[in-house]
């Protein structure tokens, strides 16, 4: 995935330049392009699509986590600033790595590893109310991404941007989950691992990508725009992708 997400941020600047596309744009068709929300969609969608399959999950968090999330954190704001114009700032960089550290979703990927070498009686009453707690707040998980997804649906597309969501759809729900099964259809990879790495490659352009823009100023709006558009456009591509490639 990280071979996959570079390669797809350099195409990006490439088209962004041989079609002049202002510094901000490009900024912004980077940040589209290349990262996806793997964690707050990705996630859900795969426990639904392996329900019960706790080795699914377990796969799509060290995918997800070490193949998005960490360069997404250290590449995100640095294309931003980059781009938007502002000075790069190695202390941002180092906090926003340091963001990723305390991020909920990998303080709970080495909890569960920590957690996995102890060994707990599973008829002990504190382990099974714990249990029972988690699984509950696991349930509630779709239901709380769908709320959020309802929240941050607001369209405001015009003429000038078209080319420039054209391209995002194209490149983001498209040619990298394309490229990406060509790359692991003649690995060791089980059958269940390719279709967990391809749904996670499929996902609509990422949240935090417009929160970049907006902080370093590269376009915001128009990041913002393209992830609504990716996240309507994915319910259509992610089972068009499942059609033709498996």
């Amino acid at each position: 995935m990280v071979l996959v997400e570079t390669g797809i941020g350099i195409l990006a600047w490439a088209i962004a330049r041989s079609l002049r596309l202002s510094r901000v744009e490009t900024g912004a068709l980077i940040l589209v392009s290349a990262f996806g929300m793997s964690t707050m969609l990705g996630y859900p969608l795969i426990s639904q699509t392996f329900s019960g399959d706790l080795q699914a999950m377990q796969e799509a968090v060290f995918t997800s986590e070490f193949g998005v999330g960490f360069l997404l954190f250290i590449f995100g704001p640095l294309i931003a600033m980059y781009f938007g114009g502002s000075s790069v700032d190695n202390k941002i960089i180092l906090r926003s790595a340091g963001g990723f550290m305390i991020s909920p979703v990998f303080i709970s990927l080495v909890l569960g590893v920590a957690f996995s070498f102890i060994s707990i009686p599973q008829t002990n009453e504190a382990y099974l109310m714990v249990n029972r707690i988690l699984d509950l707040i696991a349930q509630a998980n779709t239901l709380m991404v769908a709320l959020a997804v309802g929240l941050m649906i607001e369209l405001k597309v015009t003429g000038r941007y078209l080319l420039f969501l054209a391209l995002a759809v194209v490149l983001k729900l498209l040619l990298k989950p394309v490229l990406t099964f060509l790359m692991i259809e003649n690995t060791q990879f089980t059958e269940m691992m390719k279709e967990i790495i391809i749904i996670e490659t499929a996902m609509p352009s990422a949240i935090l990508g417009a929160v970049f823009a907006k902080q370093y100023n590269c376009n915001p709006e128009l990041v913002s725009t393209t992830v609504v558009v990716t996240l309507i456009v994915c319910v259509f591509t992610v089972p068009a992708l499942f059609i033709f490639l498996f």
